[in-house]
């Protein structure tokens, strides 16, 4: 799903409320992998005066789980932390596998797209064509 321009800026700005009440587990310029249930764990933190509304705090996650830098961490990063920055869980090979899939589905594909294009393109002009056939000798 292509978000539009508001709710981008909505979802940064959550972001931004995210880190500035959770400093030690999200991070804009050095984000970790955050622990399995995390919306949960904040929405218990908030308790009955939640910040953000559900649909908000789930867009916002799904924002700051999909960028770059955030899947990227999967690789520097062998554990995930909680609200307070602790580490809490290992990372699961299967999640590593998966963070490395979004990456390449969500940042690459266009750029797969230009080298496949690429390739072919090289493909064909390596064929010699019939115009560029040697006259055979009668």
């Amino acid at each position: 799903m292509k978000l539009t321009a508001k709710r981008k800026d909505d979802a940064v700005q959550n972001i931004i409320l995210l880190s500035a009440e959770f400093p030690n587990c999200f991070s804009l310029m050095n984000p970790q992998p955050v622990k399995t249930g995390i919306f949960d764990d904040i929405l218990a933190v908030w308790g009955d005066k939640p910040r953000l509304s559900r649909q908000k705090l789930r867009q916002a996650l799904r924002f700051y789980m999909n960028s770059q830098s955030y899947l990227k961490s999967y690789r520097a990063h062998t554990m995930r932390i909680n609200l307070k920055g602790e580490r809490v869980e290992e990372l699961e090979p299967e999640h590593v596998t998966y963070a490395k899939e979004q990456f390449v589905s969500l940042y690459l594909k266009d750029k797969k797209k230009v080298y496949n294009s690429r390739d072919e393109k090289s493909a064909q002009d390596s064929k010699p064509s019939s115009s560029n056939a040697s006259p055979s000798a009668e």
